[in-house]
């Protein structure tokens, strides 16, 4: 299990998928893509919106070598970015 882990952590990519969502008429259109941070363990899924208050969000998910093809997946947190309020 170690090897898994060690090799996964010598990489840290992002994964692009622009456009992936329809535009709406209220936030445009979506972007998405993901980090994936092997040596902290983490994916993180980026969704960015064009227009609307909500200038997008980031869901955090753990993840564990669990094998040479499995990951154990644990929802650890979501980032709302939104635009400032105040002028």
């Amino acid at each position: 299990m170690q090897q898994v882990g060690e090799s996964l952590a010598s990489k840290i990519r992002r994964v692009s998928t622009p456009g992936s969502h329809a535009a709406t008429k209220e936030r445009g259109l979506a972007t998405t893509s993901q980090i994936i941070d092997a040596k902290k363990g983490t994916f993180t899924n980026v969704v960015d919106f064009e227009k609307g208050k909500l200038r997008g969000f980031r869901v955090v998910v753990n993840g564990k070598p669990l094998s040479n093809t499995d990951i154990q997946l644990a929802f650890k947190s979501v980032k709302l970015l939104r635009k400032s309020r105040l002028p």
